[in-house]
């Protein structure tokens, strides 16, 4: 049986806080990856952050993580933390 996932994200600016939006997509996944779910986010999240199809913060919006954490999930996929938004994002002190 194939299961779907939704991935919903979300980005707008209000007073001092940034919220990001995104489409939702849905995947037809098999059934051997639905009890993976975190896990397939994680992944396609950081194969979009390693292709700049995503910003650092994006990626780690996407997986429901804060950034320092989503760093970590690239370790695990041998994805390069510095691009060139995380460069941005140490230069501004976030």
């Amino acid at each position: 049986m194939i299961r779907f996932i939704n991935i919903n994200i979300f980005i707008f600016i209000e007073r001092f806080h940034i919220f990001i939006i995104m489409k939702t997509l849905t995947l037809s996944l098999p059934d051997s990856l639905n009890e993976s779910r975190n896990e397939t986010i994680q992944f396609l999240a950081a194969k979009l952050y390693e292709s700049e199809k995503l910003t650092l913060n994006e990626a780690a919006i996407m997986c429901e993580m804060k950034k320092w954490e989503f760093a970590e999930i690239l370790i695990k996929y041998d994805v390069h933390f510095l691009d060139a938004s995380a460069m941005a994002d140490l230069k501004n002190g976030k």
